[in-house]
């Protein structure tokens, strides 16, 4: 890769220079507006800055590129990046450290679309630091960004004021563990009347599991079989603090089910209800699972299985796409009522990150 360094007059004269010397395939990296001192630095001119690159071997695909000839007017900011996405000769050849973590990336599970927008992060931050910059010095820059792309997502923790909690999610994900959790704590830390509803009673197991949960934390539970059953124990249930609700794991990708837990519980705005999904899964079975209950009012995701897994890009993409959906909690075992963590940004990037470090070192041993 070669880069140079431009200083012309104007901007037009710096593009031409960039054409002379280093050919009309040329990459601009950054442009900004410098002053030269002149006559024994008496006077100061302002010149037009430009960071250029070019990759030493021919790019074979013609690319469209951006008409130069406009911006020879004022750039307003002293420092205007200009990193293109998925630049010609840049995308052949990155350097290596940069190369490694965006393979890491990838293998992480992240969606290619955030995977060239951290890449671009790191090239404008390798080229224009004065320093070169060490591999776990790009590993903060992809932090840094998640970190920004994942605080406009929420992160609460909505303590159950709805009088009514649901868990709902396909077969596998934990949801039973997961409700027993959530109930645990609310009588164990805040002294809350409690009692269990599930509608889950295609499986014996199930209810088995929620009774064994249920005599542990010495709380009623309650099996629904139809609306008329939902109906006549809600009303029953009115003086408790919190009911929690359990629910069937199918295969939500078919709608059918969908329609057959709404026609079971009476979904309103005085229940909580969180979406129960495996760190486990893809992105792409993730992402259909979140469409099928659109029909249903989400609060919150809750991510199970956080330590059945080392890849956590499918969870991070999910979250970008979703950033009107909180996430309240992260699981990390099978011990009731611990193993239930409030969620974070940092935290989660934290935990990807840690994935692309463990994916280095076993490329290095």
């Amino acid at each position: 890769m070669k880069i140079k360094k431009i200083v012309a007059p104007t901007m037009s004269q710096a593009m031409d220079k960039v054409k002379k010397e280093l050919g009309s395939d040329a990459v601009i990296l950054n442009t900004k507006k410098v002053k030269k001192a002149r006559f024994f630095n008496l006077l100061k001119t302002e010149y037009i800055e430009v960071l250029a690159a070019m990759d030493p071997e021919p790019f074979p695909e013609k690319r469209v590129r951006p008409d130069l000839s406009g911006q020879e007017k004022e750039i307003p900011d002293l420092k205007r990046t200009i990193i293109p996405q998925k630049v010609g000769p840049l995308s052949m050849e990155l350097p290596h450290p940069i190369e490694r973590i965006k393979t890491s990336l990838i293998d992480q599970g992240l969606e290619i679309e955030h995977v060239d927008v951290c890449t671009q992060e790191m090239i404008k931050n390798w080229y224009l630091s004065d320093e070169s910059m060490m591999y776990h010095d790009l590993l903060n820059v992809v932090k840094k960004h998640l970190v920004k792309l994942l605080t406009r997502h929420q992160f609460n923790q909505p303590t159950p004021s709805s009088h009514m909690i649901t868990v709902v999610g396909p077969t596998g994900v934990g949801k039973t563990t997961t409700l027993a959790k959530l109930a645990g704590h609310s009588v164990l830390d805040e002294d809350k009347s409690v009692a269990f509803m599930t509608t889950d009673t295609f499986r014996i197991s199930a209810i088995d599991q929620l009774k064994t949960y249920a005599r542990i934390l010495n709380i009623p539970l309650f099996v629904i079989y139809n609306r008329q059953d939902f109906n006549n124990v809600k009303k029953q249930l009115e003086s408790y603090d919190r009911v929690f609700i359990d629910t069937a794991g199918r295969n939500y990708l078919n709608e059918t089910y969908v329609k057959e837990l709404k026609g079971l519980i009476q979904f309103n705005q005085h229940m909580t209800n969180y979406l129960v999904l495996s760190a486990t899964a893809k992105y792409v079975d993730m992402k259909q699972i979140v469409q099928r209950f659109s029909s249903v009012p989400i609060h919150a995701f809750i991510f199970t299985k956080m330590d059945e897994t080392l890849t956590y890009g499918a969870m991070i993409s999910l979250l970008i796409h979703y950033k009107n959906v909180p996430s309240a909690y992260i699981t990390n075992g099978q011990n009731v009522p611990d193993d239930l963590i409030q969620a974070n940004p940092s935290q989660l990037v934290d935990e990807f990150l840690g994935g692309i470090d463990r994916d280095r070192s076993s490329r290095e041993s």
